[in-house]
């Protein structure tokens, strides 16, 4: 599997891999700065489920309804845009 090699800051995933697993992923993103969701089919749509949110699990949370989920990835977009900026301030006041 190739995450483990890259920086992600939002990983969207199906919940079933072709391999049948799920957990592997999450284990390899706990720790890092990423959140991770995955979908799960239902038959008028899917579900979204979190597993890491900023590194931290946060397995057993709410599964969320597609219009749940806007707000949600909305957040997080915030967030990671938030996160972004102060690095991109922490680097230049480094190299003053």
């Amino acid at each position: 599997m190739f995450v483990g090699s890259k920086i992600y800051d939002l990983v969207l995933s199906e919940f079933r891999l072709l391999d049948g697993s799920s957990y592997p992923l999450a284990d390899l993103l706990v720790g890092s700065n990423t959140t991770l969701v995955y979908s799960y089919p239902v038959e008028s749509g899917c579900y979204w489920l979190p597993a890491v949110r900023n590194g931290q699990s946060c397995w057993g949370a709410r599964a969320m309804r597609p219009s749940e989920f806007v707000a949600y990835l909305d957040d997080i977009l915030r967030e990671i845009k938030s996160r972004q900026a102060a690095t991109s301030e922490e680097s230049r006041a480094a190299n003053s």
